[in-house]
């Protein structure tokens, strides 16, 4: 049997280019993600893989030389990530667990009105629920709850209880302050749901701070989208840089114009973010980074309210096309001067 060569080119500029396709491409479907999915995996080598058949076929007949390489490659690659995350599954620990995460038990302490809100709340941002009971904030249990704030060890213990949300409108601070300091030792995760909000401040502790849900105005944080947005920044960035000797004579600001477009193409800023007058003291949104437009440009009325919704609504309804629609009706104000802002 004769050996197999391959040419130089192969292990100086093949290879190479065959990784970082398929590092792209699992990137892109998730393979970095929290928790890990066999799933993504397999979508980033097929899509990555599929890529490369495709250059392929559209290189020179002197420069192919195997598909079966590629879909070799392809094998390896896929069983090394799967072998190497088993690896650090059972190696390091809960940080690379390849286990999905347990359904929570909740206990809400409130009145039937804030329980019923704030239940919403839960099912609209999390998937893990096991059960949710209702708890009244007063001494007398009412219909359909399972006991009272006083009874809230038992209720805990007996029901092996993951985490109690207070209703800050029905439940006193003291109470609150009180149950938190007796139950802590318990490992138990507490929140609290303040009125007429989107969100539930929480912590493990009274004197730590915690994690918060929002109602699904998280949907701009979903990794998925973050890379999206990311890509949409940097192909509309590009092609402004490219039509530049063109588009620049629109602007006044031409100076400011390159500034902004460079910041976004390097990822020091968004092509859109928040409007910023509202990120202190209000809705405490995902963070995101500043953006040269916001979701205000849009609109001719102007006012605190209806801008506090539209950075809501952003980030809430999030996706590509709703980036390029602002950027369409807005291309013109691309000149403005930035804010100095953390990202």
């Amino acid at each position: 049997m004769s050996d197999i060569s391959f040419p130089n080119y192969t292990f100086e500029i093949a290879l190479p280019a065959y990784t970082l396709i398929w590092l792209l491409s699992m990137f892109h479907q998730g393979l970095y993600d929290k928790p890990f999915k066999f799933i993504n995996t397999l979508k980033g080598i097929l899509f990555g893989t599929l890529a490369l058949l495709v250059m392929y076929a559209l290189l020179p007949k002197d420069l192919q030389f195997s598909r079966l390489f590629i879909l070799l490659g392809a094998s390896w690659v896929h069983a090394y990530i799967l072998i190497s995350r088993i690896f650090m599954h059972f190696f390091f620990g809960k940080k690379f667990s390849l286990s999905k995460s347990k359904n929570k038990s909740f206990a809400i302490v409130g009145e039937e009105e804030e329980i019923t809100r704030v239940e919403k709340l839960l099912k609209q941002t999390l998937k893990n629920i096991d059960h949710i009971y209702k708890v009244t904030a007063t001494n007398e249990k009412a219909a359909g709850h399972i006991g009272t704030i006083d009874q809230l060890d038992q209720i805990v213990f007996i029901n092996k209880i993951d985490e109690v949300i207070f209703c800050a409108k029905d439940c006193t601070a003291n109470k609150i302050i009180h149950w938190m300091k007796t139950l802590k030792g318990d490992k138990l995760d507490f929140k609290i749901a303040q009125p007429e909000t989107y969100f539930l401040i929480g912590s493990n502790s009274i004197d730590t701070a915690g994690d918060l849900y929002l109602m699904p105005v998280n949907k701009i944080e979903d990794p998925k989208n973050k890379r999206i947005k990311r890509l949409f920044d940097l192909i509309s960035s590009f092609l402004l840089l490219l039509t530049s000797p063109i588009l620049i004579w629109k602007y006044q600001n031409r100076l400011q114009w390159f500034k902004n477009i460079f910041k976004v193409f390097l990822g020091d800023k968004s092509m859109v973010g928040y409007h910023e007058e509202l990120k202190e003291n209000r809705q405490p949104l995902p963070k995101i980074k500043y953006g040269i437009l916001t979701p205000n440009d849009i609109y001719k009325e102007q006012d605190e309210k209806l801008t506090e919704k539209r950075n809501l609504l952003y980030a809430r309804d999030y996706s590509w096309k709703q980036d390029l629609k602002i950027l369409k009706r807005c291309w013109g104000k691309l000149d403005k001067p930035l804010k100095l802002s953390k990202k």
